[in-house]
């Protein structure tokens, strides 16, 4: 035995199937011709071999056969199919620094039989998809693939599958075609009517490299460079995760059928608009977006065919080429101008279609977001069977006419998604058919399988009236508008919505005049006691001028004589405004002149005492004015919003998110300026429970603490800040709760678990809601995310479109709140009044009122309303829109962090960048480990361009985030793991110049990475230009990204003359490439006329 023979012995299978393999790739290669790719091509395989187990670029088919199928004639009809074609014989290598396809003289094909007799639709599915999902090798394997399943001898099931870079929709038609022609011949022992092809696949390359070289590749690169004037619109799709960091190619499908009558419709409405359904779909797909995004500037792509000659019409190949159209859909148009607007852009691509796109994007975006597809997101496909179409390819024989296999293509769940959502409409002889493939690391099916109920709703709207303008179309069902503006929002139980606070509160004290009403250190105050003393303040006021709804303020620090000043002036019939001791001089001088009546009562106690104890009349209902609260304006004018009695009735009556009650204890925490504060007193009062009053101000934990044990407190209210900072320092001071309360501002996830795991026994409550809604509107008590859960008894939520209409499920839109507890208004501001307070359209009286809270949420499935930001916070940064609490939120699960507040601000050049102010939990986490944790989860035009550092978050007087105090971050280095080292060559000095100028920094080392200090890829397109004059040559963009340090890149640079691929050269090839072709036919010609 030889040596050989010995070692081949001692292998184990899987390393005999490796070498083998490797033997066939050498062998297959001697017998190659090597030929350049395609630039669809040239894609496909880099991102193939960026994600090689990826399905996204797997094409399937899974075929029915209710015949009897002869194997062996299959076969042979497959063989010969890709004997035909040379696509179906190529593989691909790396020559150099180049790819290149090798077109094999002779392939044998992949076919394969399997018995599944016995199998049941789940196994045979499985298999299915395992077959789908099953990689490519494209150095080596076949890119086309067929199995055979036997159900019975006459129900088969054919999985035909080739990788997308020699296989497009086109081909499919051309491969059933030809396959059934074979096996017809085959069976029958006639000849094929397949005519010899007289082009292939590396043709249309050859093609297409002389077109790019010719100033027809220039026209059409400047008509495509003029569709992308401006800025480049990203379409934002709502989704149910966060972006990955990294572009994932993890997808499903999920397909629907369209209603065979809405076809008819559609179809005649596309005649009748002289456009073909193709256009239409295309144009509704668009308004379908737009309103799911509520963005105006709506850019997508759609494959096209690419084969307008006719020699390239019957080929196998990845011919198709994706072409962006752009759609302007601002000023809410109606359906047909769209239509009209789709239809001249649809032609124009037409018209330029050739150009490939992976070169216009390398062209016009060079710098890339690696979370995204290049340019665009989206994909509407339209396929069109062509069965029974006349081909030109072929000589009918009728004989092979009976022979030929009846197929039926079978519905497969596709895996793998390419884009973050594709549309492929399939129109076959008798029927239209949908699938959405999408990406599932950022939506969940549920959400696809609405949005195609929603479509398919939008074309129903459509067909009924093309005219309507666009914001007009349903897109929900009637049934499902009911559940969200109806079922979701039937909140109404009874309470006494027409009594006066005051009113409540005296048969409160009728009822229990003995018990505590007021806590405040020594002082306890029962309900007989705070009742007469108030009612002595109220006559006394009365006399002094105070009357029906006239505003006094009150500016008194937290204590008993607080609480008798407030229930005095409602029982005067006044309305009482809270002003913040603590507020400096300046602040309250902000508050307009006529904002309340001021009384100096400090020198009138003895009249005041002299006063009678009565209950003065009472002149107030649920409509009167109670309060006046004053809360920061955008102009930096105050701005009062009028609460009235109504609203505090209904927040603390008929309700059961709370269980109010004589045997509560609740802690009066919040200053008295701020809502949470109505709660926190009113609750107590009108229930016969005991109101503690918290000494000073902001409170520390061990300070609550205390309070808790002391008083027995069993309701707390705590603001989101206040919140976190208790359960980050001691969690456990607050295990004596009934139930906990925060909010004000969104609450933390990481904080909620923390406190949920040591605080199992407290009923832990989100509760949302703005001054203008009497302190709640929505409250959740759940234990699995932080929704802010649905609307309180007599409350409705709605969340509307910039059209005021309901947003579906899923959808992100405007949260507006109605029902009695909305405010009246703002005091003496008429015009923003009518602004943020709107009509209840959705009432059947026609009485109600909104109010535009500028907070974006969306419904979840089960009702409850998730908060995702404020409009207003909502910024924009390199074309992107970002919720800045989505980075927060990211930035405070790092273990090391306690909290972390996120701001647009603008840097010392001008543009807005993001800024992390990160308080740590012990020890400061150091900027690049902050950075790589954001840059692992997020897309990299969401990584802060700077950390600030703080030891403390600075709040307000009410306990919030007062984001003013927020420092500008420092125009310095950051702190890096590398200590600053000076550049050293000449061309570093030039490279650490740009840098400095780009990044906006004072000093940068040679060792610091661009990226770390703030850099990203649109900075990267700012610097590219300068670095190209400064070394004074082509620098490919791909070297910044590859060697990031100033050290490393002038060291590459110094080493390599000229690494850049750039346009030119792909033109100087493409030249020198046609001009080797016409040199040989030259000589060609010659030696065939010498021989003549």
């Amino acid at each position: 035995m030889s040596t050989t023979s010995i070692m081949r012995a001692a292998l184990s299978p899987a390393e005999k199937r490796a070498l083998l393999a490797e033997l066939l790739r050498k062998k297959a290669g001697e017998n190659a011709s090597e030929f350049p790719l395609s630039y669809g091509q040239r894609a496909l395989l880099y991102l193939t071999r960026v994600q090689p187990d990826t399905p996204a670029y797997n094409t399937m088919f899974a075929i029915g056969v209710q015949a009897q199928l002869n194997t062996d004639s299959l076969r042979l009809a497959f063989q010969r199919i890709i004997d035909r074609h040379a696509a179906l014989r190529t593989t691909y290598a790396l020559k150099g620094e180049h790819f290149v396809q090798r077109v094999h003289a002779a392939w044998k094909a992949d076919f394969e039989t399997r018995d599944a007799s016995r199998w049941d639709e789940n196994r045979l599915e499985a298999c299915l998809v395992e077959d789908a999902c099953r990689p490519y090798n494209l150095e080596c394997d076949s890119v086309i693939r067929l199995k055979v399943y036997s159900r019975s001898p006459e129900s088969h099931v054919l999985m035909l599958g080739a990788h997308h870079i020699v296989f497009d929709y086109w081909s499919y038609d051309v491969f059933v075609h030809e396959l059934t022609d074979l096996y017809a011949c085959i069976q029958t022992g006639r000849p094929s009517g397949l005519l010899p092809l007289g082009s292939q696949f590396t043709d249309f390359v050859r093609r297409q490299e002389d077109m790019l070289a010719s100033p027809r590749g220039e026209k059409l690169f400047q008509y495509w460079q003029r569709e992308f004037a401006g800025e480049m619109p990203v379409l934002n799709l709502p989704s149910d995760r966060v972006r990955p960091a990294v572009q994932t190619y993890n997808g499903s499908s999920f397909s629907f059928s369209l209603d065979s009558a809405l076809v008819g419709r559609l179809r005649v409405l596309a005649k009748e608009r002289n456009v073909t359904p193709y256009i239409l779909l295309l144009a509704a797909f668009k308004v379908f977006l737009h309103r799911y995004t509520g963005q105006q500037d709506i850019l997508i792509g759609s494959p096209m065919a690419s084969r307008d000659l006719v020699q390239f019409e019957h080929l196998i190949g990845y011919f198709s080429n994706i072409v962006p159209l752009r759609t302007d859909l601002a000023g809410d148009p109606v359906f047909t101008s769209v239509v009209a607007q789709v239809r001249k852009k649809v032609l124009g691509a037409l018209e330029h279609q050739d150009y490939p796109f992976p070169l216009l994007v390398e062209r016009i975006a060079p710098s890339r977001d690696p979370s995204r597809s290049p340019l665009l997101d989206v994909v509407f496909s339209w396929e069109k069977s062509r069965d029974g179409a006349p081909r030109q390819d072929v000589v009918p024989n009728p004989e092979n006419i009976e022979a030929r296999l009846p197929l039926d293509l079978l519905y497969v769940r596709q895996f793998g998604a390419p884009y973050d959502l594709t549309l492929l409409i399939f129109e076959g002889r008798t029927s239209v058919s949908g699938t959405f493939l999408y990406n599932t690391d950022l939506f969940e099916n549920e959400r696809i399988a609405r949005m195609a109920v929603h479509f398919q709703n939008l074309l129903q709207g459509i067909a009924d009236n093309p005219s309507e303008r666009i914001s007009k179309f349903a897109l929900m069902s009637a049934e499902e508008r009911t559940r969200l503006v109806n079922t979701w929002n039937a909140t109404t139980t009874s309470y006494p919505r027409g009594r006066s606070v005051q009113e409540l509160f005296e048969l409160q004290a009728q009822r229990t005049p003995e018990a505590q009403a007021v806590v405040s250190g020594d002082q306890r105050v029962s309900y007989g006691e705070l009742n007469q003393r108030a009612n002595r303040l109220a006559h006394y006021l009365r006399r002094r001028g105070v009357g029906r709804e006239i505003p006094v303020g009150v500016c008194l620090e937290r204590s008993v004589e607080m609480v008798i000043a407030l229930l005095a002036i409602l029982k005067a019939g006044g309305s009482y405004v809270p002003l913040d001791p603590a507020y400096p001089r300046e602040r309250r001088g902000q508050l307009p002149a006529d904002c309340c009546k001021v009384l100096w009562l400090d020198e009138e106690r003895e009249q005041i005492a002299a006063e009678r104890d009565s209950n003065p009349e009472c002149t107030s209902s649920g409509e009167s004015l109670a309060y006046v609260m004053y809360t920061s304006g955008s102009t930096g004018v105050p701005k009062g919003v009028e609460i009235l009695h109504r609203g505090i009735v209904r927040l603390v009556f008929g309700q059961d998110f709370v269980p109010f009650g004589a045997d509560e204890v609740i802690l009066q925490v919040a200053p008295i300026s701020f809502d949470a504060s109505t709660f926190e007193i009113w609750g107590a009062l009108l229930h016969g429970a005991k109101c503690v009053l918290f000494p000073g101000n902001v409170p520390t934990a061990s300070e609550l603490g205390k309070a808790i044990e002391e008083y027995g407190v069993t309701t707390l209210w705590l603001t989101s800040s206040l919140f976190n900072a208790v359960v980050d320092q001691e969690p456990e001071v607050l295990a004596p709760l009934r139930q906990l309360l925060a909010g004000g501002e969104a609450l933390s996830v990481s904080h909620v678990r923390r406190a949920r795991e040591r605080l199992p026994h407290v009923r832990l409550i989100n509760g949302y809601g703005p001054t203008e809604a009497t302190t709640f509107a929505c409250i959740d008590a759940g234990t699995s995310t932080i929704p802010i859960g649905r609307p309180i008894a007599n409350t409705q939520v709605y969340v509307l479109d910039e059209g005021g209409e309901p947003v579906p499920v899923g959808m992100t839109g405007e949260l507006y709140i109605g029902g009695d507890g909305i405010a009246r208004g703002y005091r003496n501001r008429p015009e923003l009044t009518a602004e943020r307070f709107v009509e209840d359209r959705f009432r059947g009286d026609g009485g109600g009122r909104l109010y535009r809270t500028g907070d974006l949420v969306r419904y979840r499935a089960d009702g409850n309303l998730e908060f995702l930001g404020r409009a207003d916070q909502q910024v924009k940064i390199r074309g992107f829109r970002i919720e800045l609490g989505e980075i927060e939120a990211v930035l405070q699960k790092h273990p090391g962090v306690r909290e972390a507040i996120v701001l647009a601000r603008e840097n010392n050049i001008g543009e807005k960048c993001l800024v992390a102010y990160v308080v740590a939990l012990r020890t400061e986490v150091e900027t690049p480990e902050l950075r790589s944790w954001v840059k692992e989860k997020l897309p990299e035009y969401m990584v802060p361009s700077a950390f600030v550092h703080l030891k403390r978050i600075p709040l307000n007087a009410n306990g919030k985030v007062d984001k003013q105090e927020l420092p500008a971050p420092e125009q310095v280095r950051p702190k890096l793991l590398e200590p600053l080292a000076a550049p050293e060559s000449s061309l570093e000095h030039q490279i650490a110049a740009i840098w400095r100028a780009v990044l906006g920094l004072q000093e940068v080392g040679r060792y610091d990475n661009f990226f770390d200090l703030g850099g990203h890829s649109l900075l990267i397109s700012r610097l590219h230009p300068k670095l190209e004059k400064a070394v004074g040559r082509t620098v490919a963009i791909v070297d910044v990204f590859r060697h990031p340090t100033i050290s490393a890149l002038a060291k590459h640079l110094s080493q390599v003359e000229c690494q850049g691929r750039s346009f030119d050269e792909v033109h100087a090839r493409a030249r020198e490439q046609k001009l080797a072709r016409a040199q040989r036919a030259e000589a060609l010609k010659s030696r065939k006329s010498a021989n003549d």
